[in-house]
């Protein structure tokens, strides 16, 4: 049979259609890449969850590590300061144990550290709290000390090391503080003390002590001091002022009180007999080189001032006036007496001892007659910068003007360094050199000083230690403080430490010496933080 049908047109058959068969496969097959593509998407997605939240899950212990190590460092160092200022007064120690503990310096010093702390547990420990829990240990590694006859001094490299853990965590932190512990043990200079009263007072007087007498201590001038005043009941400030004397008379003593008549004379150059020395200013030198100055009797007038590069130091007595002008980069001292002048080659020693009081001691300057002034109304530098001055007086040393040292320049009431290389002390031991009697020994603000007076020096007195006199007056000490006894009379006193040898702490020439040995912490300072990687 034959098919008859147009060119135009197809058979119609519902199941031959092949466009809509391909249509539909490629719908499948798309729907099927967008499902797959959509459960990657989603596995992907919570794969990335489960790897956030491991990840946080490290970082919150990470955290959780840095609390714990950081605990373990603060309660270290808690429990070193802790113990530190309970100390009211330096360790007093017997000459045995100093001896002991000197020695003990070429071992490492750990003896040293156990009876400045006590308790070894104070070096260690544990703790924990909740899921965290923390170790730390303390080391001391002595890295350096200097040998003095009379004590030492040692730099201790500090280190609080902690560790950190978690109870479900095997990963630990470590953490490490590094710090420097300056020590002095035996019997110290004591302008490395800031301020020492010897006063018998209860703890409740102690505490009441600096706002009962109108004491401020800025807390910018003792930066590294662990404390800033200490009491004692210990006699630990010396009216023996032997290692001055010698040096200043070129003898040697053990005590200034086998000082005699007979010895002080052939020291002066005079004629040598059991007659006391006239009152008067001495020069001590022999064929080589210079000594000190040595005054007998009471001095009228004391003056501190500068002239060009020259120190200059103006006495007036009753009997006349002496003066003493040297130069150490030309190498020439001039000492002018009532009766002569004389020009020599050589530098004195700065010391200056006087057998008797000073009535008034201050900075001043020169006028046009070329004659030192004392000077009330101006704050000028009295000590020439490189100069080192004491001055040991066996009665009262009466301040009635500013000293001042050169390289010291007070704005707004405080100190401003900017290069200091001198120094002056004040010693009034409360003992006459000769007779071995006490004299009533003290330092003193005169009721007609400057009502703001500067005062930059190392103040050590005896007797009836440091007295204010006066109404209204604000006393600014730069330097130390250390006396037996504290009057007010209702006036202020701003306090600012000054340790004179910052490169050299342990090198304080010609300054008083702690009457026993002691231990005693002289600066403590942090270096730096180290966290470890864990």
């Amino acid at each position: 049979m034959n098919f008859v049908f147009s060119q135009k047109t197809w058979p119609s058959a519902k199941g031959f259609n092949l466009e809509k068969m391909h249509q539909k496969g490629g719908l499948t097959l798309m729907a099927a890449l967008f499902v797959l593509l959509f459960s990657i998407i989603g596995l992907s997605m919570i794969h990335m969850a489960q790897i956030h939240l491991k990840l946080g899950s490290i970082k919150k212990n990470a955290q959780l590590l840095e609390f714990a190590a950081e605990n373990g460092i603060k309660k270290g160092f808690k429990g070193f300061l802790d113990r530190v200022s309970q100390m009211q007064s330096p360790l007093i120690l017997s000459s045995s144990e100093a001896t002991e503990l000197k020695q003990d310096a070429y071992s490492q010093g750990q003896k040293i550290i156990e009876r400045l702390l006590g308790s070894p547990s104070l070096l260690s420990g544990s703790e924990s709290q909740a899921t965290m829990r923390w170790g730390w240990t303390t080391d001391f590694i002595l890295e350096k000390f200097d040998e003095n006859e009379n004590y030492i001094w040692t730099n201790f490299r500090t280190l609080f090391h902690s560790q950190g853990r978690l109870l479900s965590f095997s990963t630990s932190k470590e953490s490490q503080l590094e710090a420097s512990l300056q020590l002095y043990l035996g019997n110290i200079p004591l302008p490395n003390i800031p301020m020492l009263i010897e006063k018998e007072l209860k703890k409740e007087e102690k505490d009441r002590f600096l706002e009962f007498h109108n004491i401020k201590i800025p807390t910018s001038s003792l930066p590294h001091m662990p404390q800033s005043i200490f009491f004692t009941e210990e006699n630990l400030i010396p009216e023996d002022a032997s290692s001055q004397i010698n040096k200043a008379l070129r003898i040697e003593l053990e005590k200034a009180e086998n000082l005699s008549s007979p010895l002080l004379r052939a020291a002066l150059g005079l004629e040598i007999s059991d007659e006391p020395v006239p009152d008067g200013v001495y020069l001590v030198k022999d064929d080589v080189s210079l000594g000190g100055l040595f005054v007998q009797g009471d001095i009228e007038e004391m003056i501190l001032a500068i002239k060009d590069d020259s120190q200059v130091i103006s006495i007036k007595k009753e009997e006349g006036k002496w003066l003493c002008q040297y130069n150490p980069t030309l190498h020439e001292t001039i000492f002018r007496t009532p009766e002569n002048e004389a020009v020599l080659s050589q530098i004195p020693v700065g010391i200056i001892i006087v057998n008797g009081q000073i009535l008034s001691l201050g900075g001043g300057t020169i006028d046009s007659s070329g004659e030192p002034v004392i000077v009330h109304n101006q704050e000028l530098p009295c000590v020439h910068r490189g100069i080192r001055i004491t001055i040991v007086c066996s009665k009262g040393i009466n301040l009635t003007s500013h000293l001042i040292q050169e390289g010291v320049k007070w704005q707004e009431g405080l100190p401003k360094i900017k290069d200091l290389s001198s120094q002056l002390i004040l010693f009034s031991t409360g003992q006459d050199f000769i007779e071995n009697i006490p004299c009533g020994g003290h330092i003193s603000i005169d009721e007609n000083a400057p009502q703001n007076i500067k005062i930059h020096a190392s103040l050590t007195a005896g007797g009836e230690g440091l007295k204010i006199c006066g109404e209204n007056k604000d006393v600014h000490v730069l330097g130390s403080l250390h006396v037996k006894d504290y009057s007010s009379q209702n006036n202020s006193l701003t306090f600012y430490y000054d340790n004179i040898d910052r490169d050299e702490p342990y090198k304080t020439p010609d300054a008083p010496l702690s009457e026993k040995p002691i231990l005693f912490i002289s600066d403590f300072k942090i270096s730096q933080w180290i966290d470890f990687e864990l």
